[in-house]
C-alpha cells in the first residue's frame, strides 16, 4: 500500500490504526483488521492433525472434510485424536470408493490420513458397506454420544454436590 493511500485511510506504514480529525472537527477512527501472519489474539483453534479444528464455543474438536467443495462436518469430539481418526475413516472411505471410478487407485495410500492407514484395515469391510452419507451420520453420532455422556456425568456430579451440601 502506498504512503499516500495509507495517509488517506489513516493507517501508518507499520499497519497501526490512527485517529484523524476531519475539517469539521469530527474525530474519525479507521479500523483495520490485523491479518498478518503470526498476529493473533492469543487463542488458537487449529489442530496438529489434518481435517481437525477446535470449535470456539464448546472447545471440542471438530473433524471436517470437503464434499463437492463445501466443508462437511464429521462431528465434534472430546479429543483431538478422536476427531483425527474420524477424518481418517472418511479419507479411507473415499480412497476405497474412488477405486470404482479410477481402477488404478484400488490400493490404500497413506498420504491422506493422519495416522498409519494400516490402523484402519479392520474397518475396511464396514466402510465398503456404508454409503458416504451413512458414514457421516455414524461419525456424527459418535461425537454426539461423547457429548451426551459428558453432560450426563456433569449432571450426576452436580447432583452429588447438591446432596452433600444439604
Amino acid at each position: 500500500m502506498s504512503k499516500q493511500l495509507q495517509a488517506i485511510r489513516g493507517a501508518s506504514p507499520d499497519g497501526i490504526n490512527e485517529d484523524k480529525v476531519s475539517e469539521g472537527g469530527t474525530r474519525q477512527s479507521v479500523h483495520k483488521v490485523a491479518r498478518q501472519k503470526g498476529v493473533s489474539s492469543g487463542r488458537t483453534y487449529t489442530s496438529k492433525y489434518r481435517g481437525v479444528h477446535q470449535t470456539f464455543p464448546t472447545k471440542r474438536w471438530e473433524a471436517q472434510f470437503r464434499r463437492a467443495g463445501k466443508p462437511t462436518s464429521l462431528g465434534c469430539f472430546d479429543n483431538e485424536e478422536e476427531a483425527a481418526r474420524a477424518y481418517d475413516k472418511m479419507m479411507v472411505w473415499i480412497e476405497l470408493h474412488s477405486a470404482d471410478i479410477r481402477p488404478t487407485m484400488g490400493h490404500l495410500k497413506g498420504g491422506g490420513t493422519n495416522f498409519d492407514v494400516r490402523e484402519y484395515l479392520e474397518d475396511v469391510p464396514e466402510l465398503n458397506r456404508l454409503s458416504q452419507d451413512e458414514l457421516v451420520q455414524m461419525l456424527r453420532r459418535e461425537g454426539r454420544s461423547q457429548a451426551a455422556s459428558n453432560t450426563a456425568a456433569a449432571l450426576k456430579s452436580r447432583s452429588r454436590i447438591s446432596v452433600c451440601a444439604k
